[in-house]
This record gives C-alpha cells, sequence and structure tokens, in this order.
C-alpha cells in the first residue's frame, strides 16, 4: 500500500507486506523496514539480506543495485531490458484490477 494519507509521524511511505505459509515453511516479506524477507523452514530460521549491503570485488551487490544497474547498463549499451515493456504493462493492469476490485469488492478480470 502507499498512501500519502498516513499520520507525518509513519516512518514509511510504503506499508506493504506478504506472508506465504506452506506446509514446509513461511516466507514473511517486508521491504518497508530494513529487514526485508524472513525465511522459515523445517531445518532453520534466517533473514537473507537482499538489499546492497554486500560487496564483491570491491562493488556493491544486492537486489536494489542489480536492478538499477542493470537498467542503466542496457540504457547505455542498447541491449534489451530483462523487464519487457509487455511485463511492465501487464504488471500494471494487474496493479489496477487490484486497486479497482478492493474499491469495488467484485472481482476484476485482466485480460492480457
Amino acid at each position: 500500500m502507499n498512501g500519502w494519507i498516513t499520520p507525518n509521524t509513519n516512518p514509511n511511505v510504503n506499508d506493504m507486506k506478504l506472508n506465504i505459509t506452506g506446509t514446509k515453511g513461511m516466507f514473511n516479506i517486508d521491504p518497508t523496514h530494513s529487514q526485508m524477507l524472513e525465511r522459515y523452514t523445517e531445518t532453520k530460521a534466517d533473514r537473507p539480506d537482499l538489499l546492497v549491503r554486500h560487496f564483491i570485488h570491491g562493488k556493491p551487490k544486492g537486489f536494489a543495485y542489480e536492478s538499477i544497474r542493470h537498467f542503466v547498463d542496457a540504457l547505455i549499451t542498447g541491449e534489451p531490458f530483462l523487464v519487457t515493456m509487455e511485463d511492465a504493462y501487464n504488471t500494471t493492469m494487474v496493479i489496477l484490477a487490484i486497486m479497482e476490485s478492493a474499491q469495488t469488492r467484485m472481482p476484476v478480470k485482466v485480460t492480457y
């Protein structure tokens, strides 16, 4: 959820959370806080770092950094983006359908 109606004391503009629970484990995703992912399996619990905190050969690595680096590199080299315009359009259509469904409280069919 992204909103501008939250109190000024709310430390996050975005407040998104996802919990996936299965028969053998669980994932908690919370990108609004420093701990983006928690993973619980039958044998261990950990918090893999997905943000820009690791350095390999002196260069930052991680989900956020790699996404931005790929975008800039593709702009410079002219190589195709990993995420196509069609992928981005389809994602946008799903998000709009979710918003419409939440507003109307009815299922919304997404046509690709």
